[in-house]
């Protein structure tokens, strides 16, 4: 067993918000507690992951443009499917055709666990902040009658709104 561990007492009246007594009464585990920390501390100096997108197309990539338009030429209803597709598009420099999938994707989210906000990014990244404004605006005047999709809609219009007002010209 190592030494005992030593007890510093916090000066009188202090209030100990920051848990600095704490830490100055655990002296033998201060070596622990100063590993923690450097993990936390590396952790959140790393920069943030990309949150994989959700639903049942979200387990794959697709590995080129061809294999997305085969993939949604299958089930040419699904949001998510499109979005992977329009990210492909959009890596293969056909800036156009990703706007149109990012858009249809917008258009056929039905849920909010739909690929809006994944759709309204790519949008965003293309430069067509407006228009993903203009296709939310058209989303949100049928989504009412499904409170949740509304509130998801609303967020990313409020997103895409405030990249327009950005990119404008002053």
């Amino acid at each position: 067993m190592g030494p005992a561990p030593v007890r510093m007492p916090a000066p009188s009246g202090a209030t100990d918000f920051d848990g600095s007594a704490l830490l100055r009464a655990s002296g033998v585990h201060m070596r622990r507690v100063v590993a923690v920390v450097s993990v936390l501390f590396a952790a959140c100096a790393s920069p943030p992951r990309a949150a994989a997108p959700e639903g049942p197309a979200s387990s794959s990539t697709c590995s080129s443009v061809e294999a997305c338009a085969a993939e949604v030429s299958r089930d040419p209803t699904d949001p998510h499917l499109r979005v992977r597709w329009g990210r492909a598009l959009e890596v293969a420099g056909r800036a156009s055709a990703a706007a149109r999938e990012f858009r249809a994707a917008i258009r056929l989210a039905t849920d909010p666990v739909a690929a809006i906000d994944e759709a309204a990014d790519g949008l965003m990244r293309l430069g067509d902040a407006p228009g993903c404004v203009a296709e939310l605006d058209v989303q949100l005047a049928g989504a009412e009658r499904v409170p949740a999709l509304a509130v998801a809609l609303r967020r990313a219009r409020e997103r895409c709104a405030e990249a327009a007002k950005k990119a404008a010209p002053i």
